[in-house]
Order: structure tokens, then sequence, then C-alpha cells
């Protein structure tokens, strides 16, 4: 069965228990990727609230709550319901959590040897961050998510042959990036 699949006739009380499932479910993973992204907290609740009246509205398409495929629609519609905010706030997260990785001291690294690295994750991140949605979306999912092409086919309702095609061009943007920025 399809997780993410139209499912129309739900009665109210079977729409109601499904949103409330959905909320249980992935509200902690939802609203901490709204507060990475805004870096407030009053903020990232505003985008859970907001997220979920988009869920609401896309209920249609999610089937069964407790799957891969529905964790990552939940996450995409966070990540891209937060970016829009700041996009309205005319204010644009250049980090991720990576770069704050790099932030915390480590003992087996010289202040020399951070500074370097932070400065390649931040090109990094930003290379990323500037690779047009659709390859922007399939790194994610394969990458941070770890989801398989056939996983990512049902989440993105996309042929399999199109997801590898978007993962290798997605790549050879990025080398291409990076190579231009000096990274290796």
């Amino acid at each position: 069965m399809n997780p993410i699949s139209p499912k129309t006739n739900l009665t109210a009380e079977e729409r109601l228990a499904k949103i409330e499932k959905l909320h249980e479910e992935y509200a902690g993973l939802m609203f901490t990727i709204a507060r990475r992204v805004l870096r407030d907290k009053n903020l990232a609740e505003d985008a859970l609230q907001q997220s979920f009246v988009r869920v609401i509205t896309h209920l249609h398409k999610i089937d069964e709550t407790n799957v891969p495929a529905t964790k990552s629609f939940m996450a995409i519609i966070a990540r891209n319901v937060a970016i829009n905010m700041y996009h309205k706030m005319g204010r644009l997260n250049k980090h991720s959590d990576a770069v704050d990785k790099f932030n915390e001291p480590c003992p087996k690294y010289s202040p020399d040897d951070l500074v370097i690295d932070n400065e390649s994750v931040q090109r990094i991140v930003k290379a990323i961050e500037e690779l047009p949605i659709k390859y922007r979306d399939a790194m994610f999912l394969k990458y941070f998510h770890n989801f398989s092409i056939i996983d990512m086919t049902k989440i993105l309702n996309e042929p399999y042959d199109t997801i590898q095609k978007r993962l290798y061009r997605a790549k050879n943007m990025l080398r291409k990036t990076l190579e231009r920025e000096g990274i290796q």
C-alpha cells in the first residue's frame, strides 16, 4: 500500500483521529526542524501550527501515519514552512546543524583548524542551499534521512530513474560548485 496516496472517504472522526496521531507522532520532529531553521522558539511554534494547517489541507495524501514516507513528508512541510517564514521576515539562515557542531570546542583540534573547517562547512552548506529545490530535496531525503531510492519514488511520486538522475545531477552540481570554491 502506498503510504502517501489519496484517501478522501474519511469520516470527521477518522480525520480527527488521523490528525491527532500525526500530531502525536511528528510534532516534536517538526518543531525541532522549524527551530533549527528559525532559531527562535516562538517562531518555531508558529511554524509548527502553520505546518499542521498545511498537513490538514493535504491529509488526503497520507494513508499510513507511521512510515518513513510520512515522516519525510511531514519533515519537508515543516522545513519549507520555516524557510518561507524566514524569507517573509527578510532573514536568510546561512547555517545548518553541521556548522553548529563546529562552534563547540573540540580538544583534539587547534582553534586554527576549527576556523578552517568551519569556513569549509559554511561553503558546503551554502552550496547545498543554492541547489534547485528538487535537487536539494532529493539530497535531503537520501543523505540526511537515509531513504532508499525506492522509498524516495513513493515520497516524491517520481519514477526511479528520475530520482537517480536527480541525485547524480545534484552531486555533480555540488562537486562543480565546491571545486570553484577550492574545496576538494
